[in-house]
This record gives structure tokens, sequence and C-alpha cells, in this order.
């Protein structure tokens, strides 16, 4: 037994083409849905692009009307300045430097930093044109309040 050949043939019937090739469902059902995300991918990039386009242009307008605000604002304040110092010095009659009145004790304030440069270490030695300084702004500020009272 089992010395010798078998006398049996087996034949087996290809009914298939040679040019196909059997998938699974889940195969197939997998390959869909990855075609439905590379379709949807453009519209959804184009979206995308379109909302950065919206908030970019929400921005713009809001960065615009902010700055016309504080140009609004700013111009409203010069005048108010300006209407302020002619006030203050024309019911006065004085001749008074106009770079003065914006600016008090320029001059002081000039060579008290000359001062502070050329001593960096030794700043005790500017103690006299610091308080010169001092002297100047408080007569300013005397000069002002007496002018509103």
């Amino acid at each position: 037994m089992g010395a010798g050949q078998s006398a049996r043939k087996l034949t087996i019937n290809n009914e298939e083409d040679i040019d196909v090739i059997k998938v699974s469902n889940a195969v197939v059902q997998q390959l869909t849905r990855k075609a439905n995300e590379t379709a949807s991918e453009p519209i959804n990039k184009q979206q995308k692009e379109q909302e950065l386009h919206n908030q970019d242009q929400y921005w713009q307008k809001r960065l615009e009307n902010l700055e016309k605000h504080h140009l609004k604002i700013n111009s409203i304040m010069d005048q108010e300045y300006k209407k302020a110092a002619e006030e203050l010095y024309i019911s006065d009659q004085k001749n008074v430097n106009i770079q003065d009145a914006v600016q008090p004790c320029l001059e002081s304030s000039a060579k008290v930093l000359k001062c502070y440069q050329e001593h960096p270490k030794e700043i005790l030695m500017c103690s006299n044109l610091v308080q010169e300084f001092s002297d100047c702004v408080d007569q300013r500020r005397a000069c002002v309040i007496a002018a509103r009272c």
C-alpha cells in the first residue's frame, strides 16, 4: 500500500478570464472611501481659502476703522491743544516762545543731558544743573497755574 503511484487524475477548469482579479467587498469599500476623500479635498481647500480671505478682509476693515478713529482722536486732541495754548498765552499778551510753551525749560534739559553724557559715572557733578532744571519747571508750572486762576 502506498508503494505504487495513484491512477487518479485531477483537472481544474479555469472559468475566469486571465486578466481579471477578484477583490473583496471590504477592499472595494475602502477604495471608494479614499476616492471620495480625495475628491472632497480640493473643495475643502477652496472653502478654507475662502474663509481665510473673508477673515483677512474682516480684520483689514477693523484695522482701517481703528486707524480712522485714532486719526480723528488725534485731530481733536491737536485742535484742543492749540486752542488751550492760544487761550493761555494770548490772554497774557506776553511774547512767549511757542517752543518754550510746548517744551518748557528745553535749554536747561539739554544742559543736564549733556552733563550726564560727559560724566556718566559721576552724576553728582550735574546736581547744580538738575536743580536749575527743576527750578525752571517749577517756575513754568506756577505760571501756568497762575494764568488759569
